[in-house]
């Protein structure tokens, strides 16, 4: 079953656990962390964490890689969330061994280190940080 949350499953920071981070925007936000109307996707459950542009963004649990996409060159600053749900972000979408999916969003242009189908684990970062 795709989009499956479970909120008991725990799941490490995609990022170096030694590097400081900071929650910019947590889940059910009133901004852009919630079911939106024409939007495929729920981001009830997303995470915003402010760390540098380049930081490494490591895979929370293996995978295969479902989907993934770094072409877009548009950086969405944050204005005004109705452009910044139009955009296409740079992202990759990993699946589980039971089928739940996380979505690694935000990420740099040419950025990702592996594609569709891919086996994927914590290590190499599979892609780096790009901006929101």
């Amino acid at each position: 079953m795709l989009n499956r949350y479970d909120p008991l499953r725990s799941y490490a920071s995609p990022f170096d656990p030694t590097a400081p981070l900071r929650i910019m925007q947590g889940n059910n936000s009133p901004w852009s962390h919630k079911k939106h109307e024409g939007i495929r996707h729920d981001l009830s459950n997303a995470i915003d964490f402010a760390v540098p542009f380049g930081t490494g963004v490591y895979a929370t649990h293996g995978g295969s890689v479902y989907r993934a996409f770094d072409r877009q060159t548009r950086c969405y600053r944050g204005e005004d969330p109705n452009i910044g749900l139009v955009l296409t972000p740079n992202f990759i979408l990993v699946m589980d061994k039971d089928d739940a999916l996380t979505f690694y969003a935000h990420l740099a242009y040419l950025g990702n280190t592996v594609v569709k189908g891919d086996s994927i684990n914590s290590e190499p970062p599979p892609s780096k940080l790009g901006g929101f």
